[in-house]
């Protein structure tokens, strides 16, 4: 066998043409959109994937099936709707997680939080009333 572009090629394979790139499998292109440092976003945004903001984001962010993680040079100025939620950067606004929301030690959260878990590192800062409801298993 070969290796090409990442990838193994068994023998009596034909090569790729010239100027073709073999794209990675799809576990390691990463599953997670990135809105960079130089971009801002107004409005709203849905979607299922995650979600990573190094940019600013004001409005509203429902990612039901995602993870939304704020930056340490992030943000967002938004209602966050999500499956998980850690922040890294700023997030001021409500913040509602079906599983957890995360404040790292540079993050800062302004805001009410929902979630049946919440992790406040030491140096974090969480400004808000807090409600955890535990997911019905109890």
């Amino acid at each position: 066998m070969a290796l090409f572009g990442g990838r193994r090629r068994d023998a009596g394979e034909d090569p790729p043409a010239p100027g073709d790139v073999a794209s990675p499998p799809a576990a390691s292109r990463g599953g997670a959109a990135h809105l960079g440092a130089s971009l801002a976003l107004e409005g709203n945004l849905r979607g299922n994937e995650d979600l990573l903001v190094e940019g600013s984001v004001q409005g509203r962010i429902e990612l039901p099936g995602g993870e939304l993680t704020v930056g340490a040079k992030g943000h967002v100025k938004a209602e966050v709707a999500a499956r998980r939620v850690v922040v890294r950067g700023r997030l001021e606004g409500n913040v509602e997680a079906s599983e957890r929301v995360e404040v790292q030690a540079s993050g800062v959260l302004v805001g009410d939080v929902r979630a049946p878990r919440l992790v406040v590192a030491e140096g974090g800062v969480l400004n808000g009333a807090i409600l955890m409801e535990s997911d019905g298993s109890s």
